[in-house]
């Protein structure tokens, strides 16, 4: 079974460490993941410095099909413009979305 969810890099154990020398400030990686931890694909939202955090929606085309399965995100989406990183999740976990986040290193 096939469910909806998202990661946070910021959150995320190692957040701190992508994020210090990338060219955004924060991503959230959204898509359609089973339990064995696959996915039948993903997008993500990104936050650039550059652009003084305004949202940039990215995904690579083998996962243009994930879109339309998460149209009710996009159709939430455009009466956000402007939307940050933690007001995303907050719409994410409203629509019923997953919160995958890792938060603890289970490597240590």
């Amino acid at each position: 079974m096939m469910i909806k969810g998202f990661y946070h890099l910021a959150e995320s154990y190692h957040g701190e460490r992508e994020l210090k020398n990338a060219s955004y400030a924060d991503e959230i990686t959204i898509g359609l993941y089973s339990e064995d931890e696959g996915t039948e694909g993903e997008f993500a939202i990104k936050w650039f410095k550059d652009e003084e955090l305004g949202a940039r929606l990215e995904a690579y085309d083998d996962s243009w099909p994930i879109l339309n399965q998460c149209l009710d995100l996009i159709q939430a989406l455009k009466y956000k413009e402007g939307i940050k990183p933690d007001e995303c999740v907050e719409l994410l976990l409203k629509l019923g979305y997953k919160d995958l986040t890792n938060r603890e290193n289970l490597y240590k």
